[in-house]
């Protein structure tokens, strides 16, 4: 019994692992969409380091989210907005999705994908500059006294010690350490680079 319930949950599991690795199939597809919507899939894309169709997946959850909440997303378009034809690569399934819910909406899919990316791209801007602005107040809270602090024991070890003592050359790694993670602080702060986790 143990057996055929251990060859059952093994052939679950590959079934399982099968259909997560498994790519799902594509499809290019047309949309009419602003200048704005365009830039910010194309911005998504490259800030989240996804492909577009993977951007067309999180704007059907962005969408989804807005449904199930008390401010669900205004589907209509101004009237005075330049549309022009894009065409994108994306998730058969999404793109089945995505029919669906214009249907269930009555609206163009166009209208979903211009309203969902102009709203995630806002989502992500505000994000983004809400992380910068605490960001910023820990930079100069805590790291640069932290970077000053640094400097005084390097003053003093080298007074102490001499610039040749082992002691002194090791604190010199911890230094060149600090430095360099205080001008990746610094370089986010100023031009939005990104900061790498890893050395």
């Amino acid at each position: 019994m143990t057996l055929r319930k251990n060859v059952v949950l093994a052939d679950l599991n590959k079934d399982l692992k099968s259909a997560l690795t498994k790519k799902q199939p594509v499809v290019y597809t047309t949309f009419r969409l602003s200048q704005k919507a365009q830039d910010a899939i194309r911005e998504l894309a490259q800030l989240l380091g996804i492909k577009h169709s993977e951007v067309f997946d999180r704007l059907l959850l962005i969408f989804d989210g807005l449904e199930k909440s008390k401010n669900p997303i205004s589907l209509v378009i101004e009237e005075n907005i330049t549309m022009t034809r894009k065409t994108y690569v994306v998730k058969k399934d999404t793109l089945l999705k995505l029919g669906e819910i214009a249907k269930n909406k009555k609206v163009s899919r166009d209208n979903i994908v211009e309203k969902a990316a102009l709203l995630f791209i806002s989502f992500f801007h505000k994000s983004e500059a809400e992380r910068k602005e605490k960001s910023q107040k820990i930079f100069d809270t805590i790291l640069n006294p932290f970077w000053d602090q640094v400097w005084d024991i390097k003053g003093k070890l080298g007074e102490e010690l001499g610039g040749d003592d082992p002691i002194c050359n090791r604190f010199g790694l911890i230094l060149s350490a600090v430095d360099g993670f205080i001008q990746d602080i610094e370089a986010y702060l100023t031009k939005g680079t990104p900061i790498n986790p890893d050395f």
